[in-house]
């Protein structure tokens, strides 16, 4: 899997093991903060050459997503609290509070 920040979103390349045409499943996603964690907008989604219409990336891909994202958020949640989202270049920079609780530098 390979990551690049694409404007104000990310292009997420997974590649398909097994496939002689070394074909990918590229997806575009928005990414804002939402109640403390992170909301994702799947923008579009592209099967190699082949564009993914809108309903079929939202029926087959973006339940996925949405689980994924549910789970690190209730992780995230438990020490972060996400403010902002801001794209900058190749940088995606996270701002909000962060919890430090039992935390000593004598258990390093």
């Amino acid at each position: 899997m390979q990551v690049a920040v694409k404007g104000d979103a990310l292009e997420v390349y997974l590649p398909i093991t097994g496939n002689k045409n070394e074909t990918a499943l590229i997806m575009l996603i928005g990414v804002r903060p939402d109640d403390g964690g992170i909301a994702v907008d799947l923008r579009d989604v592209w099967l190699g050459s082949f564009h993914v219409p809108g309903w079929m990336s939202n029926l087959a891909i973006k339940p996925a997503i949405s689980t994924g994202v549910f789970e690190m958020n209730r992780q995230l949640r438990q020490y972060a609290y996400i403010e902002k989202v801001e794209f900058s270049g190749d940088k995606v920079l996270l701002s909000g509070l962060l919890e430090t609780k039992n935390f000593s530098l004598d258990s390093l």
